[in-house]
């Protein structure tokens, strides 16, 4: 009889999400997925006989979508782990719970591709204002853009920016705004700059 004694050990390893569709595509036609952008925990604390532990090369949050997504969308996935081999890693906890039991959540964040007509709201306006509000133009009019689609409301123009009435002078009319600064939003005809007037 052949006895082999091991220790437990824990390890923090690194987690990535590993995001599938039945269909082939994560995001449905007309939007966008950045794999890059699924929010999920960096790491996860395993537990194990040392044997197991060293067998582990990488670990996969996994989620199989049904269809593909038009709104962003928290899901929950199972942890599988890779070991380069045929061999699975047995008898490991995760975060204090059975591997195997373990279920994580991801959130995959999508994006609605449009052209998007630009424009700038207006802070500290005159009351002359408020009902007919100041004509400006932009350099450009319009964008291409990857808007994150959190919600049921739908964008038709997209505000780049504030500008402060007060700011406005004969000397101080344009007004520059830097694309990559614009929350929630991905300019993608190489617009990096927006310029109104």
């Amino acid at each position: 009889v052949n006895v082999f004694f091991d220790r437990e050990v824990t390890k923090e390893i690194s987690l990535t999400p590993k995001i599938t569709s039945d269909s082939g595509n994560v995001a449905a036609e007309g939007f966008v997925f950045y794999e890059e952008e699924v929010s999920v925990e960096k790491t996860i604390s395993v537990t194990g006989p040392k044997t197991e532990i060293d067998k582990i090369q990488e670990a996969f949050l996994e989620i199989n979508l049904a269809e593909p997504l038009t709104m962003s969308k928290a899901v929950e996935g199972a942890i599988v782990f890779e070991t380069g081999t045929v061999d699975e890693v047995k008898y490991l906890s995760v975060n204090g719970e059975k591997a195997e039991n373990v279920k994580l959540t991801a959130t995959i964040p999508i994006y609605k591709l449009q052209n998007l007509p630009v424009t700038v709201s207006f802070t500290h306006a005159p009351k002359a204002y408020l009902d007919t509000p100041l004509k400006f133009d932009s350099i450009p009019e319009t964008v291409y853009a990857a808007v994150l689609q959190e919600g049921t409301e739908e964008i038709s123009e997209l505000v780049i920016g504030e500008i402060d009435f007060s700011m406005i002078t004969p000397v101080k009319h344009v007004f520059s705004f830097d694309s990559s600064d614009i929350k929630n939003v991905k300019i993608l005809d190489n617009t990096k700059k927006i310029d109104v007037t």
